[in-house]
């Protein structure tokens, strides 16, 4: 298990740093990721790039990734960036860590 803590702005300065910091996280298949977005206040459409092409490398790697934390600012970004219907979500970073460590996380 992996839990990789982001805060702050994820936009278009962040987001290239975001997706190494993913790609890094799921270089070991199977390995659970949980991406903890509590200290997030601010995402744009370059971060919702990021996360959508980080959902796309844990699912090549066969890695559960889940989603923690998510403010409502955010969450309502990201359901307009249409992240929400593949995303795993948790309310909180123990659940989403929980979730993760299941076979079945989405």
């Amino acid at each position: 298990m992996l839990v990789l803590a982001v805060s702050g702005r994820l936009g278009h300065a962040s987001a290239p740093a975001f997706l190494a910091a993913v790609a890094a996280a799921v270089a070991t298949p199977n390995r659970p990721l949980v991406i903890d977005f509590a200290d997030v206040d601010y995402l744009s459409s370059a971060g919702i790039s990021a996360i959508k092409d980080g959902m796309a490398l844990a699912r090549a790697a066969g890695v559960n990734l889940v989603a923690a934390a998510v403010t409502e600012p955010v969450r309502m970004t990201m359901e307009l960036g249409g992240l929400l219907p593949d995303l795993a979500l948790e309310p909180t970073r123990a659940l989403a860590v929980e979730r993760a460590e299941r076979s079945d996380a989405r």
